[in-house]
């Protein structure tokens, strides 16, 4: 069912930011995973000339063979490495939470110079405690 849900939000993502990007030329699309392969929806606007950040907060594959039990071998573990790289190579940068994904990323042939980390953190909240 993640399939056909995962391909038919794409669907509808390509074509509506493709319809948008006709109507006004964007410099930067920033796509968060999951999944991967949502960074393709932005191919108009990078034919166009937009610059296109791809931002990973899980590496796919493990995350699926976690849920799903499946061997890394897996065939389905490895189409999804596969897409993780087509996937970083269409894009311009890549943000990642932490050093480990970064390393994982790079093990992948991910050149490390187009990965920065940008670490999750909680929003803060700012209390006045002045009466």
């Amino acid at each position: 069912m993640y399939v056909v849900q995962y391909g038919w939000f794409f669907v509808q993502a390509f074509f509506l930011l493709s319809k948008w990007s006709l109507r006004k030329r964007y410099k930067l699309v920033h796509v968060h995973n999951m999944p991967d392969f949502l960074v393709f929806t932005a191919l108009l606007p990078r034919l166009r000339g937009a610059k296109i950040i791809l931002d990973l907060h899980d590496p796919m594959p493990e995350l699926f063979c976690s849920i799903y039990g499946l061997s890394p071998n897996h065939l389905f573990a490895r189409c999804l490495r596969f897409q993780e790289r087509l996937s970083i190579a269409f894009a311009d940068l890549v943000l990642t939470p932490n050093q480990a994904f970064k390393e994982l990323f790079v093990s992948r042939s991910c050149p490390a110079a187009k990965i920065q980390i940008t670490v999750n953190v909680p929003p803060i909240a700012i209390f006045d405690t002045r009466k």
